[in-house]
Formats: structure tokens, C-alpha cells, sequence
């Protein structure tokens, strides 16, 4: 394999915008490469996801590095469904090692051009050398130009694995800034900020220390957010593991130059911290910008694998000093670590649940890239809903590659999904009654229906299917809001809101 040198300041040339990608290999996009942010370039109040994909290059098999964005993947525009997969940035003819950044990638507006559209690295060059890597977005075309505007010598990268985030930690009102828990070892252990403007050399110090905290406890539980509610993101919040099922979250409140750490939540026992590595994300999953209250990243989430296909959304819901659990979701046959390292946070704008409670439009959403061990790629998103006074809830709906079909998930009277190209189903009515039906379209996949209440709880009902029609008898339910879920040859393609009058 021929080591070649990374050329900085490159912009990806228009004509590679050409390129519909609709058969990614999920186990080439690997754990610890996925963000969120603003990168589409047709609306920046809306986010989508972007990761790291590495690509061997015919004749000689060279690895290329490639971003690519999820362009327009929650603007909720006529189809609902993503427009494409699109490369917005490539180190060929370079070779770039993803390996070399794995679990240190953040988003953040480094270029502060006033969008959360730009992507952090830390780069470990070997030899105990890092550099930080940027790349910041074109807003015009999306594309993205590499720079290298840190480097120094006697900083190992490897010990910052997994405790990396970005923040507006210094108030200046861009989330530009980047924080790592460096891990000295024997319980040494120091949080060092990096504040960014534009291609300038950064600027490193060190903003809290202890010697008796031990850095490992945290890895890939680390988020950043407003927990404490003063309408900056410079917080940090890590879930330690004190081994026997004990657990603690410990925030760390910044002021603009400094951080002090304290216990928001504590369990004693039967919860093991492992069972959401790489999968715990920071956002606003609790209240909207209307009726006067600002939204603020206070709240986490993290999918816990109870392992055998069940996975719940351990919801943390902050009250600006302390964090409370409760169980948000529940995926029955959900496993968990086909999202591993591939999940982030994101504000959408339009509202992706039609509620009879409008509040829900700004809440977070969580998206996914789910490997289902195909070269199809596919992608989860979980939408936190308000319900029932203040009831949160998240649900879960598939989206596919460059497939722009059907009306999203419980939109109107009729609901329904495409799947694959080979079978559509819609619900309805919606809201109903006594009855609703799933009416499938083409296909012969063997179809199950699970019917769950917004606690979790598993129901029963009597199910009658006669040709493509799916009958689900709802007498015995009590009025409220119901989740459907539908699973075709053991896969879960859509959970549903329905309404029970």
C-alpha cells in the first residue's frame, strides 16, 4: 500500500455532486465516523447526517476517504424521503486513514459562518504527534475543503479515544470550540479545550484536572450540551462506570475558561454502563421553542441493548441541575449494536409527527445508519414527541437510499412506507376506533403486527388477514395514543403512531 500526503485546502470539484450512492456497504462505513449538522445545502435549518466512508480505488486498490451527507435527509418536502446520498469531500488522489480518527470526529461551526456545518478531527500521526483536522462547508454546493490547523508533538491522540466533543465552551456564541478528556492514567486525568477560529492555529489549555478519575470509566459515553440551562453549549456530561452495575453521570459546567464537575444522577446497582457504549447522544427531547420557552441540548438519550433484539431509549431528562431516567422507547426486536458508533442528534425543521399537539416540532431527533448486513443502505430516525402533558416519546421509522415514495409514516388518515421497492402498506383509519387496518401491496413477506401504548406495554388484539388486508381489532383498548409496529421476515420497517378515539 503506497502512504501518500494529504493536500490541505482542497475543494471537492462540483462535477462529484453528480454521484448517487444508494448501495453503501454499512460495514464500510465502520463505528465512531457519523455526525449531525447543517450540511445541506439547500436549507440550513435542518439537519442530516454525514459520515466517513473508506473506498478502495481500482487499478491498485488504494484507500480513499470519502464524507458523505445524507443531502436533505429530514427537509420534509412533497416525497418525505431522503433526495441522496452525495460525496461532499474525497482524499483521492490522497490516501487518508479513517482509523487514524476513529471516535474523535465532532461537528461544530469552526469556520463561524454562523451554521453547525463543519467537521473536527483529532489525527494521530503516530509517534505520540496529533494534528486537528477541519473541514468546513461550502454553503452555496455543500462540498467540503480539508485543512490541517494543529499539530504537536508529545500529544497521543489514542488517549482522547471516545471522550471527544465540540461546544461553545469559551461563550462566544459559536459552537467552535473542541474538548477531550485526556487520560494520563493511574486516575490522572485533565480536560483540555481547543478554541477554533477559521484556519488559525487553535489554542490549547487545560480547564479542569483530577487525580482520581479514571479516564476509561467514560469512554464512549461522553456528550456535550446546555444541561444547565444558561443558553450556552458548554457543558460536558459523561456516564462513569463504577463497576458491579453502579453508574454515575457527572457534569462538567463550564464558564468561558474552566469547568467544574458533580453528580446529576447515580444508580447503585443493575445497570451496566457498557450496554450503551457509542450510542448515547445529547438534545433537546423534552420541550419546544413555542410558547415562549427556548429550546436548549439539556436532555441524552442512549439505546440500551438488553441483548436478545431488545433495545429501549434510556431517556435523561434534565431539570438544569440533575438528570431523571425514564424509558422513552422500546424496540422488541431492535438490536442495538447495528447502530453502534453510527447514531447523532439533530434538529429538524418541518414536524415529522402530525400530534394534536403542535408543541412537538422542535424537539430532536435521532438518526441512525442501520446495518442490516446488506449493501442497501438504510437509515433509522427516532422523533422525540410531546404528548399527554409532557409525556415524551420517541418513535422509530426507516428511511430509504434515494427513494423518494409514499407519504411519510401517519401523515393524515393514511399511513404508509415503501420498502425495498418490492411492497407498500398503508394503516387506517387513523384515528379510529373499534378497528384499523394494514393494507399491504405487492410482495410475499411474511408480515407481523405488534401493537404497543405509549409505556411500552405490549397489546394483544385480535388480528384478521384476509388477502393483503390486515384487520387489527381495537375494542378492549382504552382512548390514547398507540405505537404500531411493522416487521416484514423478521425485520422491523416502520413503527406507526395510531390514535384510538
Amino acid at each position: 500500500m503506497k502512504t501518500k500526503l494529504l493536500l490541505a485546502g482542497t475543494l471537492l470539484p462540483l462535477s462529484l455532486f453528480a454521484q448517487t450512492l444508494c448501495n453503501i456497504d454499512p460495514a464500510k462505513i465502520g463505528d465512531g465516523l457519523t455526525v449531525s449538522g447543517s450540511f445541506s445545502s439547500s436549507n440550513k435549518l435542518t439537519n442530516s447526517l454525514a459520515f466517513f466512508q473508506e473506498v478502495e480505488i481500482p487499478p491498485f486498490f488504494d484507500k480513499e476517504a470519502r464524507i458523505i451527507n445524507y443531502e436533505n435527509s429530514y427537509d420534509y418536502g412533497p416525497a418525505h424521503f431522503p433526495d441522496t446520498l452525495k460525496v461532499v469531500w474525497k482524499s483521492s488522489p490522497n490516501f487518508y486513514n479513517l482509523d487514524k480518527i476513529r471516535n474523535r470526529v465532532v461537528s461544530g461551526d469552526f469556520d463561524h459562518d454562523g451554521s453547525k456545518d463543519d467537521i473536527a478531527a483529532l489525527y494521530d500521526n503516530g509517534n505520540g504527534t496529533t494534528s486537528i483536522h477541519l473541514w468546513f462547508c461550502n454553503d452555496a454546493t455543500g462540498a467540503m475543503s480539508f485543512h490541517n490547523v494543529w499539530t504537536a508533538a508529545g500529544y497521543t491522540a489514542g488517549m482522547t479515544t471516545g471522550k471527544v466533543v465540540s461546544g461553545d465552551f469559551d461563550n462566544d456564541g459559536y459552537q467552535d470550540d473542541i474538548a477531550v478528556f485526556y487520560d494520563y492514567g493511574g486516575g490522572n486525568t485533565g480536560i483540555h479545550v481547543w478554541k477554533i477560529d477559521g484556519t488559525a492555529a487553535p489554542t490549547v489549555s487545560s480547564w479542569w484536572s483530577s487525580s482520581s478519575f479514571t479516564a476509561g470509566q467514560i469512554n464512549y459515553r461522553v456528550v456535550s450540551g446546555d444541561f444547565d440551562r444558561d443558553n450556552y453549549i458548554d457543558d460536558i456530561a459523561a456516564m462513569y462506570d463504577h463497576g458491579g452495575g453502579s453508574v454515575s453521570i457527572f457534569v462538567f459546567q463550564g464558564n468561558g475558561s474552566s469547568f467544574s464537575g458533580s453528580t446529576w444522577w447515580q444508580n447503585t446497582s443493575g445497570y451496566t454502563p457498557a450496554q450503551i457504549d457509542k450510542r448515547m447522544v445529547a438534545g433537546n427531547f423534552d420541550e419546544s421553542k413555542k410558547n415562549g420557552r427556548k429550546h436548549k441540548n439539556d436532555d441524552i438519550a442512549a439505546f440500551y441493548d438488553y441483548g436478545g433484539g431488545v433495545t429501549k431509549i434510556h431517556f435523561f431528562k434534565s431539570n438544569g441541575s440533575s438528570f431523571s431516567l425514564h424509558e422513552a422507547w422500546n424496540g422488541p426486536s431492535f438490536t442495538a449494536s447495528n447502530i453502534t458508533g453510527r447514531v447523532a442528534a439533530m434538529e429538524v425543521q418541518h414536524p415529522p409527527i402530525a400530534t394534536n399537539n403542535d408543541n412537538s416540532d422542535r424537539c430532536s431527533s435521532i438518526g441512525g445508519l442501520y446495518n442490516y448486513g446488506t449493501t442497501t443502505d438504510k437509515m433509522c430516525l427516532w422523533t422525540a414527541d410531546q404528548l399527554n402533558n409532557n409525556t415524551y416519546i420517541n418513535s422509530s421509522y426507516n428511511f430509504f437510499c434515494d427513494q423518494q415514495k409514499g407519504p411519510r409514516p401517519d401523515e393524515g388518515n393514511a399511513t404508509g412506507i415503501a420498502a425495498e421497492n418490492t411492497n407498500t402498506f398503508s394503516l387506517f383509519p387513523n384515528p379510529g376506533r373499534e378497528t384499523f387496518c394494514i393494507r399491504m401491496g405487492k410482495g410475499n413477506q411474511r408480515t407481523i403486527v405488534k401493537l404497543l401504548g405509549i409505556d411500552g406495554r405490549e397489546y394483544y388484539p385480535e388480528q384478521t388477514t384476509i388477502g393483503n388486508l390486515i384487520t387489527i381489532n381495537t375494542r378492549e383498548l382504552v382512548k390514547g395514543i398507540y405505537f404500531v409496529q411493522v416487521y416484514q421476515d423478521d425485520m422491523m420497517t416502520g413503527t406507526y403512531k395510531w390514535v384510538r378515539e
